[in-house]
């Protein structure tokens, strides 16, 4: 993601575009683990969330390690009932068995510029096709966060 920003000068500021990205080195220890997340990998770059969006991302395989180079989502993490019902039905329904399976709400940012909602938690994407086990674990979620 871009981001105007400001560079202090001697007399006037000056705006540019700044962009932030994340490095995530991953040891998977052998080649069927590595070959088991790359799937994962791959499978998320075609994955639709309707409202919720995957930051940009690029991967590379070096042996059993994969850098995962992740757009930076400069934002907060959801807090409201009404991000929180975008989460449930975009994420928790997910028509499709892969989903993510940690609904924390430091898993889902909003963006600062465009108030669009993130999933950044790319670990907690997986093959979750047991719709009772999500609702219940949603449930758990929404419980602690009322604590």
């Amino acid at each position: 993601m871009s981001y105007i920003t400001n560079i202090k000068a001697d007399k006037e500021d000056i705006l540019v575009d700044i962009d932030f990205t994340l490095i995530k080195r991953l040891d998977c220890k052998n080649a069927e683990n590595t070959e088991l997340y790359l799937e994962k990998l791959k499978r998320l770059k075609e994955e639709q969330f309707n409202r919720i969006k995957v930051p940009l991302y690029t991967y590379s395989v070096h042996g059993t390690v994969v850098l995962c180079t992740v757009s930076f989502i400069r934002g907060s993490s959801i807090h409201t009932e009404f991000q929180r019902r975008i989460v449930y039905e975009d994420v928790v329904r997910h028509e499709s068995n892969w989903t993510f399976s940690d609904f924390s709400d430091s898993n889902f940012i909003q963006e600062e510029t465009t108030g669009m909602l993130y999933a950044v938690d790319f670990q907690s994407y997986r093959n979750y096709p047991d719709r009772g086990k999500r609702e219940k674990s949603w449930a758990t979620h929404i419980q602690q966060s009322r604590c």
